[in-house]
C-alpha cells in the first residue's frame, strides 16, 4: 500500500463512497459501538469505525480464520468464484484486507431489492460468507486492533472509488448467484417479478410452491423463501402477504416442509456427477453450429440441456411452446431444430407426447463428437456468459441482433479475444465472426482496442430496447399460459357437462340430459348414450360394466 493510498483524503473518499449516511460509529477494543461521529472526524482521527454500507453495494465479510481449514477453503473457493463472476459479467467490485490476518471484505455493485439480489444474499450465507448490510468499515480504515486494512483489487485507491461510484449491471446478481449455485430458474424468476401467469403456473399458489422446492434445493434457507414472498416488489407474494401474520407464519412452515420432503424424495444429482446432460452441454459448447439456423439449433438445445442439468437426469420433458418461449424462437422454428437435433443425435425421443403430457427427450452425444478429457473440465460454464449466457435473450431474436451474434458475446464475456480466438472458440470462420462483432458493434455491445475485441458493459436488456424487441419473451410466456390456463377451464367444463350427463340418465331426467347436450358435440352425446346404456344393461345381468 503506498502513502498515496493512505493519505486521509482517500480514506474519506473511500468512506464516502461506500455509505450514504454523514455519520458512523466508532468502535472500542471490543467492537462495540462507542458513540457516533461525523465520517470525516473519525477518518481525521485515525480511528476503527463502521458506517451502514449503501443499499445497492453487497458487502461480504470472508472470515478465513478461527475456522477448520475445511470450511476456510470452502469459503475461499466461494469468494473466488464470486470474483471470477463479477470480472467475467462487468459487475464492479472492490476487495480490501480488513486489517486482521484471515480477514477480507468484498463490495459488489448489485441492484439493492429484487428476486435476485434475495438469492443471491441466500446463497452466499450458505456459503459461509457472512452478508454486512448493517455495518462495515470502510477499506482502508483503522482496525480496532491496531492494524490496517489494504487494497487487494484494484490495489490503487483512485480507482476502488470509481470502480463503487459506478451504476449496477442489469442481471448482476443472477450472475453472482449463478457462481454458487443459487441462481434461481427463469420460470420462477419470471414469476416472482410478473405474476404466477408470467412464470406459466396455474394459480399463485402452485408458484409459491416452486419458489419453496428452490430454495430448499438450492440451500437458500427458509429466511429467503420468507423474503421472496415476503418483498413487496413481487406481485407473486400479493396475496400472501395480504394476509395476517399468524396465517402467513403458518403458510410458510407448511411451504417449506413440503418442499423439503419434495427435495428428499427426489434428490438431484451432484453437479460435479451431472453425466451426461454436462457432459453434452460441453460437447454443443465444442461443435461448429454454422449459419442462422444452427444458432437455433443451440438455442433449442441448451433449453433442454438447462432442465435435465437442474434435474440432474438425462430424460426430460419438454413441451414444444416451452422450449421455442425460452429458446426466443417461433414455434415453427423449435419444431424444425427439434427434428434436426434427432436427426443429428443429440436428442432421442423416449416418448410421443400425449394430450395431456409434454414430449420427453433423452440428451446424448452424436458420435464424432466426442470430448478430450481436459475440455471436460472447462465446460459448460454454467453462467460464465454473464449478461449474454442465454440464447434466448430478446436481444438475440429475429430482427435483432440474432443468436450468432450472442454466441460472439458470450465468448467476449471471459475477457478480451482477438477474432481469430474466436473464430477457434466457435469453430467458424474469421470472417463470419468479423461480421458478427462489426454487428455487436453498431449496437454498442462490443469494442476494440487494436486485434482485441471487448464487451462494453452494455445490457442485452438496454440493446433489445433500443432495437424495438424488448418484452417478447415475456409476451410469449404470457401467452403460452393463457392457452394453458384456457384448456384447463375447457377442460373443466367439458367434465361438469359429462357429468352433467350421467346424472341425467341416471335419473331419466330428459329435460336435465338434453340441457347438458346443448354443450357437447352431438358425437360425444351419442357415444355417452351408448357406454351408459350398455353399462346399465350389463349391470342388470350381473356382467361387468364396461366402458
Amino acid at each position: 500500500m503506498t502513502e498515496d493510498c493512505a493519505a486521509p483524503r482517500w480514506r474519506l473518499a473511500l468512506t464516502r463512497v461506500v455509505t450514504d449516511a454523514p455519520t458512523g460509529w466508532a468502535l472500542d477494543a471490543g467492537n462495540r459501538a462507542a458513540g457516533r461521529a461525523a465520517v470525516a472526524e473519525l477518518v481525521a482521527a485515525d480511528a476503527a469505525f463502521a458506517v451502514v454500507p449503501r443499499p445497492d453495494l453487497l458487502v461480504l465479510d470472508v472470515d478465513l480464520a478461527g475456522v477448520s481449514p475445511t470450511a476456510a477453503a470452502a469459503r475461499g473457493r466461494a469468494l473466488d468464484a464470486l470474483l471470477r463472476a463479477a470480472a467475467g459479467a462487468g459487475v464492479p467490485h472492490v476487495v480490501a484486507s480488513s486489517g486482521r490476518p484471515g480477514h477480507r471484505h468484498a463490495f459488489f455493485v448489485i441492484k439493492p431489492a429484487g428476486a435476485d439480489r434475495t438469492a443471491l444474499e441466500a446463497a452466499c450465507r450458505a456459503a459461509g460468507l457472512d452478508v454486512r448490510a448493517a455495518g462495515v468499515r470502510p477499506p482502508l480504515a483503522a482496525h480496532r486492533l491496531g492494524g490496517r486494512g489494504q487494497l487487494l483489487f484494484p490495489p490503487t485507491a483512485a480507482r476502488p472509488v470509481q470502480t463503487l461510484r459506478a451504476a449496477p449491471v442489469t442481471g448482476g446478481a443472477a450472475v453472482l448467484a449463478a457462481a454458487l449455485g443459487g441462481r434461481l430458474s427463469r420460470r420462477v424468476s419470471a414469476a416472482l417479478t410478473g405474476g404466477h401467469a408470467a412464470g406459466g403456473y396455474a394459480s399463485a399458489s402452485e408458484a409459491r410452491m416452486a419458489v419453496a422446492v428452490q430454495c430448499a434445493a438450492r440451500g437458500l434457507g427458509a429466511d429467503a423463501l420468507a423474503r421472496l414472498l415476503g418483498d413487496p416488489r413481487s406481485p407473486l407474494g400479493a396475496t400472501f402477504r395480504a394476509r395476517p401474520a399468524r396465517w402467513r407464519a403458518q403458510e410458510l412452515g407448511r411451504l417449506w416442509t413440503k418442499a423439503q420432503r419434495w427435495v428428499l424424495a427426489h434428490p438431484q444429482t451432484p453437479v460435479g456427477d451431472r453425466w451426461p446432460a454436462q457432459r453434452v452441454a460441453a460437447a454443443a459448447r465444442s461443435s461448429a453450429w454454422p449459419g442462422m439456423a444452427g444458432a437455433s439449433n443451440l438455442a433449442v438445445l441448451e433449453v433442454v440441456l438447462d432442465v435435465a442439468t437442474r434435474l440432474g437426469r438425462d430424460v426430460v420433458a419438454v413441451s414444444l411452446p416451452d422450449l421455442a418461449v425460452e429458446a426466443g424462437v417461433s414455434t415453427d422454428t423449435a419444431r424444425v431444430a427439434v427434428r434436426r437435433l434427432v436427426t443429428a443425435g443429440w436428442l432421442t425421443v423416449a416418448a410421443e407426447a400425449t394430450a395431456t403430457a409434454a414430449r420427453v427427450y433423452r440428451v446424448g452425444i452424436p458420435a464424432g463428437h466426442e470430448l478430450e478429457p481436459e475440455a471436460e473440465l472447462e465446460l459448460p460454464r454454467g453462467g460464465a456468459g454473464g449478461q449474454w449466457e442465454d440464447l434466448g435473450l430478446d436481444a438475440g431474436r429475429w430482427g435483432a441482433l440474432g443468436k450468432t451474434a450472442v454466441r460472439v458475446a458470450r465468448e467476449l464475456s471471459t475477457g478480451p479475444l482477438p477474432a481469430v480466438q474466436l473464430a477457434a472458440a466457435l469453430r467458424c470462420s474469421v470472417n463470419s465472426v468479423r461480421i458478427q462483432l462489426r454487428k455487436l458493434a453498431a449496437a454498442g455491445v462490443a469494442s476494440n482496442a487494436g486485434a482485441l475485441w471487448q464487451l462494453t458493459g452494455l445490457a442485452p436488456e438496454v440493446v433489445a430496447q433500443r432495437l424495438g424487441v424488448a418484452g417478447r419473451q415475456a409476451a410469449a410466456r404470457a401467452a403460452v399460459a393463457a392457452v394453458r390456463a384456457a384448456r384447463r377451464e375447457l377442460q373443466h367444463r367439458w367434465r361438469q357437462a359429462v357429468s352433467a350427463l350421467v346424472r341425467a340418465h341416471a335419473a331419466g331426467d330428459q329435460v336435465g340430459w338434453a340441457r347438458a347436450a346443448a354443450g357437447l358435440p352431438e358425437r360425444v352425446v351419442v357415444a355417452h348414450r351408448r357406454r351408459l346404456v350398455a353399462a346399465r344393461t350389463r349391470r342388470g345381468t350381473g356382467e361387468p360394466a364396461a366402458a
